[in-house]
């Protein structure tokens, strides 16, 4: 099989995710399992009709075929159900920003001579070998699973799951939610994820491992590093664009920087882990009160 002939069948899919995880196994890399449906698939054909509904399902297997890279393999079954396969990546990071990648590109509007203009949602889950689960099948559950989260939390989103660790999806919304909280500028909402994982793979450290201390604080200082340089990107932004809330936005960032330097000792010790919620607070508040109405002045 071609990297890129379409699996057909859930049996295909399954035995294809199988051999890759024989040969991952001691690679140290990660593979990401995309699974995913067209949101309003059965209104779409009923009403612009069955060929009009055919037609979408070859548009959306020929859109996830460019979309991936030549090692991906793509799969469809199951009426309106796509799927994925991402190997060889370096990090659960990786394989998240891949996802949502895709996502977009799925999701962009697009014409059908039946239909005329429209815009599909893309409800997506994500599971992630070995970090999820270390069998084929339950790895396709698992995506199962976090595709049905997407669904039920607003359709046209990623959802990474996080398995058991319920906590984890306390600290920092995992849903990646469409355009929600996102400025419109690539470069800066792509950061604003990265910011989100940098304080997920900490979280996780610290409950995984506590006593690790000298990998939390190397993990802390980057992130506190990728704080500075993400907000250094925003005020260049706003300066060549003459943003006129830019001098009260930088005042923020100033003060934002400063409470992350204050909680590094409490959560490196790893005594006070709740301090995590206020990573939490001020990075969503701030993307959502002054971020995303700089993205739009800065869009328009």
């Amino acid at each position: 099989m071609s990297f890129h002939d379409l699996i057909s069948d859930r049996e295909t899919l399954l035995h294809r995710l199988s051999e890759l995880m024989e040969q991952h196994r001691y690679s140290g890399k990660f593979i990401g399992l995309l699974l995913f449906d067209l949101d309003g698939y059965g209104v779409i054909r009923e009403k612009f009709g069955e060929q009009a509904g055919d037609s979408l399902l070859k548009l959306m297997t020929e859109r996830l075929r460019l979309s991936i890279r030549d090692q991906d393999f793509n799969a469809r079954f199951g009426g309106d159900t796509f799927a994925a396969l991402l190997p060889e990546h370096e990090s659960v990071r990786t394989v998240a920003f891949a996802a949502e990648r895709i996502r977009k590109k799925l999701a962009q509007p697009l014409r059908l001579a039946e239909g005329g203009g429209l815009v599909v949602g893309i409800s997506m889950g994500v599971a992630i070998y070995p970090e999820n689960a270390g069998e084929a099948d339950r790895l396709l559950t698992v995506a199962e699973s976090a595709m049905y989260d997407s669904k039920t939390s607003g359709r046209n989103m990623c959802t990474i799951y996080r398995g058991a660790s319920r906590e984890r999806a306390d600290i920092l919304p995992l849903a990646i939610r469409g355009e929600e909280a996102m400025t419109g500028i690539a470069e800066l909402d792509d950061q604003h994820r990265e910011l989100a994982e940098r304080v997920n793979d900490l979280y996780d450290l610290m409950r995984i491992d506590p006593e690790n201390r000298p990998k939390a604080e190397a993990m802390y200082d980057e992130l506190v590093r990728f704080t500075e340089f993400h907000f250094h990107n925003e005020s260049r932004m706003m300066g060549e664009a003459a943003y006129p809330m830019a001098e009260a936005h930088d005042r923020e960032h100033r003060f934002l920087l400063e409470e992350l330097r204050a909680l590094e000792s409490r959560i490196v010790a790893g005594v006070e882990l709740h301090s995590f919620r206020m990573l939490k607070d001020w990075l969503v508040d701030h993307i959502e009160k002054a971020d995303v109405p700089m993205g739009q002045y800065l869009t328009k």
